[in-house]
């Protein structure tokens, strides 16, 4: 396998990962004098990207990951290694425990013009999609695989989990007494309408019944500021949710 000199390697790693620190809401680390020796070993933590995981032997997501990344003497020729290190339910990769592969075949071709930036882009479109028809053969990743199903280019969950959802009529502006706590909300294109007492009146109920780490979605046009100052904006990628404040 050819491969570049070495010179021209570090360089070019470097240069890499300065791209990457600039284009991405991730922490990479990485030390100056690692960079003069290969294998290059980068640790990155991945913010604001949903991936699915177990939590109480509920399918639920988290939106922060660890993994290292390897990269080696026959880099761009070949791929750089992911090793997992936070806790996972993906059909394409693996658990901590189990070794932390990452199926990083399922990423777009790799050539000698791909670089750092597409490569880490590829493990977050890898971990909001998972394929289930492709994957690893431990217990987890295959319970992962048999949990979800893929639908006309879209991903849902299985029918017989559907099923165990309800649906029933709700007056917003009663008492949310009996509801029990929930993970996410989705309230969106409602409160637009109500008078701002209403709304702040809405939201601090939903901030009543949210799990503490839970989630409040809304319209892309509303905003809750001046409204309900127990939730605090986060971002993802060009979108906008909420959260408890601490």
């Amino acid at each position: 396998m050819p491969k570049l000199p070495l010179d021209i390697l570090k360089r070019r790693v470097k240069q890499e990962l300065s791209l990457c620190e600039r284009k991405l809401d991730h922490q990479i680390e990485t030390k100056e004098s690692e960079i003069m020796d290969f294998p290059v070993m980068v640790r990155i933590s991945m913010n604001h990207t949903p991936g699915p995981t177990l939590r109480n032997k509920k399918v639920t997501h988290r939106y922060s990951h660890q993994f290292v990344m390897k990269i080696t003497e026959e880099y761009p020729y070949e791929k750089p290694i992911v090793r997992w290190r936070t806790p996972i339910f993906h059909p394409n990769i693996m658990l901590p425990e189990d070794g932390g592969h990452v199926c990083t075949k399922l990423l777009d071709t790799w050539n000698f013009q791909s670089n750092l930036l597409a490569f880490i882009r590829g493990i977050e479109s890898l971990l909001t999609n998972p394929n289930p028809y492709s994957p690893w053969g431990s217990q987890s990743c295959m319970a992962a695989a048999k949990y979800f199903s893929e639908n006309d280019d879209r991903w849902k969950i299985k029918d017989e989990i559907r099923s165990m959802a309800s649906f029933k009529k709700l007056n917003l502006m009663l008492p949310f007494s009996g509801l029990g706590k929930f993970d996410i909300v989705f309230c969106r294109n409602v409160a637009i309408y109500f008078t701002l007492e209403d709304r702040k009146k809405l939201f601090e109920k939903i901030a009543d019944i949210l799990e503490d780490d839970g989630y409040l979605i809304i319209g892309s046009t509303e905003s809750l500021t001046g409204v309900c100052p127990q939730f605090e904006p986060k971002r993802y990628l060009r979108s906008i949710f909420y959260q408890l404040k601490n």
